[in-house]
């Protein structure tokens, strides 16, 4: 249900466990929601991985990424920046 003065936009609810899981970089990835139920406009992805996995430096020439840590840390290449993150 969409509310009056919100264009039509939705809450969209998605359960712990719900989502999709797709094999990606030797990870197990869950796609809770991507751009088919957003017409592009969103793709939200929960990844877990272990030391030393996760994706190969790549780029994305249409979309942003975000990336939040729960855990751990993940190491970060922005163009010939680097840095590593954790929780938070």
């Amino acid at each position: 249900m969409s509310l009056p003065g919100t264009n039509g936009l939705e809450i969209v609810h998605i359960p712990h466990d719900g989502g999709t899981k797709v094999w990606v970089y030797d990870d197990v990835d869950n796609v809770k929601i991507g751009g088919k139920e957003t017409d592009c406009a969103l793709t939200l992805v929960e990844v877990d991985f272990g030391p030393g996995a996760g994706p190969p430096p790549h780029v994305h020439s249409h979309e942003h990424e975000s990336i939040y840590v729960i855990d751990g840390t993940v190491d970060i290449l922005d163009g010939e920046r680097s840095f590593t993150t954790g929780a938070g």
